[in-house]
């Protein structure tokens, strides 16, 4: 399992879509979106207005590309279309953050996630299989 690789610039982008093959045959298997917001015990809302955070886990059929987390912060977007597998993944990093497009910049209107960074980690054989962990 690798350490967790910030996508700080377009090239570093780049590289990580050639790693992963750009999603390719892969699954979004689980997603976890977290908000710094809560209730507590007495029923009071603690609401934050940061952005939340997300983490993604991907299996893939691919023998190079096992399993792929990322780790988003400052999810502002999230508009996922989901079908059987992901193709021609594109991605772009601006000014104001990272913007994923899981069906290719094309078809952004109907899936496209932007948060203010993106990091990720390639993941081994314990990532496939039916249990995942949330952690």
């Amino acid at each position: 399992m690798d350490e967790r690789l910030k996508i700080a610039n377009q090239e570093m982008m780049e590289t990580f879509l050639k790693r992963v093959e750009g999603l390719h045959d892969s699954i979004l298997r689980s997603a976890v979106l977290v908000n710094a917001g809560y209730v507590d015990e007495a029923g009071w809302m603690h609401a934050d207005t940061s952005l939340p955070d997300m983490r993604l886990l991907f299996q893939s059929q691919s023998p190079k590309v096992v399993g792929v987390e990322l780790v988003l912060e400052g999810v502002s977007r999230l508009h996922l279309r989901f079908s059987r597998g992901f193709e021609e993944t594109g991605g772009e990093v601006l000014k104001e953050g990272t913007v994923l497009y899981p069906y290719g910049k094309a078809a952004s209107g109907v899936s496209e996630i932007r948060c203010r960074s993106l990091s990720y980690r390639m993941l081994g054989m314990e990532s496939r299989g039916e249990t995942v962990d949330h952690a």
